[in-house]
């Protein structure tokens, strides 16, 4: 077993990832489109704040079969834009999934206040300072990860719908940098503002995470278990990256209060 494994990190810095990625994604196109189109099977909750921000802890919570989505993360970063109506309801069809809380989901949150069955469902949104976030997002992706060869994450979400290449931030000089955090603290904020044009979401602060689990509890009628929760450890050689800026933490916290947001705070 610790060979196969083993050999699978070696392919994922090697060119052969993306061969096996092609195959994986034509064979996973062929049978996702033949899902029904037209009506979920039952209504999942989502997550709509981005990636680090505890999306991975809240879904570790729950069973595989009920919250898991790996297998289709690269499928619906690379196709999901395609026709995203009918796309929409045929991954979650297909998945069976009563949870889902990937973090590329803040980056479609107009779509979904459009679409006609996922503008009624319920959400969450976890708040965590800009600060923090930028830190922690720019550590995992460009320090952590920065040995694949191809991090789909990095090509369709971060590149591809933000423009962000955040996967070679530590090769970047002072002033690309700079460039990189200015438009990863304005997309924080206006996932924030967007995530309003949804009726149903419920928040809840980074720190105050587990009070959401007796709400999420009730909608998807299943049972969290805390103690196995996920919790990643960054290694300290990875932890290269430090950022701090409270003039913008105070102005994501006036922004939360001018949005309503504050009294809706899960306690």
């Amino acid at each position: 077993m610790d060979l196969i494994n083993n050999l699978k990190i070696l392919i994922t810095k090697t060119p052969l990832i993306k061969i096996v990625h092609s195959i994986q994604l034509n064979k996973m196109k062929k049978t996702v489109s033949k899902e029904d189109s037209s009506a979920l099977k039952f209504k999942p909750v989502i997550g709509i704040s981005p990636y680090k921000t505890g999306t991975t802890y809240i879904e570790s919570c729950y069973d595989n079969d009920i919250a898991s989505n790996d297998a289709m993360q690269h499928f619906t970063l690379k196709h999901g834009q395609e026709d995203f109506e009918a796309f929409f309801v045929q991954r979650f069809n297909f998945l069976n999934l009563k949870l889902d809380c990937t973090g590329f989901w803040c980056g479609y949150i107009k779509e979904l206040a459009k679409h006609p069955i996922a503008k009624d469902l319920d959400y969450v949104f976890v708040v965590r300072n800009p600060s923090d976030w930028i830190k922690s997002t720019i550590n995992y992706y460009s320090f952590e990860n920065k040995n694949h060869y191809f991090n789909f994450i990095n090509e369709y979400f971060w590149k591809g719908r933000l423009g962000i290449d955040i996967i070679n931030f530590h090769t970047f000089d002072k002033a690309r940098q700079s460039e990189v955090i200015e438009k990863l603290n304005t997309f924080y904020f206006d996932v924030l503002k967007n995530s309003r044009l949804l009726k149903n979401v419920h928040y809840v602060r980074l720190s105050n995470i587990d009070s959401v689990f007796p709400i999420i509890d009730d909608l998807i009628d299943e049972k969290a278990n805390l103690n196995k929760a996920f919790k990643r450890k960054t290694a300290t050689q990875y932890k290269k990256f430090a950022y701090t800026n409270e003039q913008v933490d105070a102005k994501y916290e006036a922004l939360l209060e001018q949005l309503g947001i504050t009294q809706q705070l899960i306690s």
